[in-house]
């Protein structure tokens, strides 16, 4: 017997799995190296509304939900990184690797080297046309700002370990957390009361993610995003994504 055949009778003879949603999940992740959020849904064919529940109860048998719409399996090389603190996130989705120069081909496609973005034309007439005429196919640029560094930091720890230390964070970044970070406090009393997250410290600086937070991450890490929150008169260009 083959040990990929072995595994798999040891993943249908787990307990946890005697529901067709969650044997669901399991082969699903069985059969690929991960999985995001959305293509797990249309396999299993459930509403968003219900996954939390069955993704508990996988959680509690010792699988693993990564985070940010992003499932593996538990001996996965990013399910590893997040144990250890080292897990990052790019446009590419989930990395154990940090700090990389990320090049990018493609329309739309989004580059990131050094202190800037790049993304390419966004038709596929106005990409081969530039390719044509031998010209990079960038539509657009971002130089990062010391703000975009710290406020990306930010939201890189909570899409990777749902837990956000801003008191460190700032320490780091040579700010003053409590005035920084005012507001981004502010906006997330609502979460806090829907059970989504929870503050500790003396002045609440330390942010947690909850069990029942998790499959909403992305709304929590955007209550941290200086652009999504600034009026639209202030925009003078469109600017990156809202979240990484």
């Amino acid at each position: 017997m083959s040990e990929d055949l072995k595994r798999l009778i040891e993943i249908i003879s787990d307990p946890a799995l005697n529901n067709s949603v969650r044997l669901g999940i399991l082969l699903a992740l069985y059969s690929v190296k991960s999985i995001n959020f959305t293509q797990l849904l249309r396999v299993v064919e459930i509403p968003k509304s219900s996954l939390y529940t069955h993704l508990q109860v996988l959680e509690e048998a010792g699988y693993v939900y990564i985070g940010m719409d992003h499932f593996a399996k538990p001996d996965d090389e990013l399910a590893r990184a997040q144990r250890a603190g080292k897990l990052h996130r790019n446009f590419q989705g989930y990395s154990t690797q940090a700090e990389l120069d990320l090049l990018a081909f493609g329309v739309s496609s989004i580059s990131n080297v050094g202190n800037c973005y790049a993304q390419n034309a966004k038709t596929i007439d106005e990409y081969t046309e530039m390719l044509a005429f031998d010209k990079l196919p960038t539509a657009r640029g971002v130089h990062l700002t010391p703000e975009d560094h710290l406020r990306r930091a930010a939201i890189q720890r909570l899409m990777c370990d749902f837990h956000l230390d801003l008191h460190a964070l700032s320490a780091e970044y040579g700010v003053d957390a409590k005035a920084t970070f005012a507001a981004d406090l502010q906006r997330l009393k609502p979460l806090e009361e829907a059970g989504l997250v929870t503050r500790e410290g003396a002045e609440g600086l330390h942010v947690h993610v909850t069990p029942q937070g998790r499959l909403l991450v992305r709304v929590v890490a955007m209550q941290f995003d200086g652009y999504l929150h600034q009026p639209r008169e202030q925009l003078l260009q469109p600017r990156y994504s809202r979240v990484i």
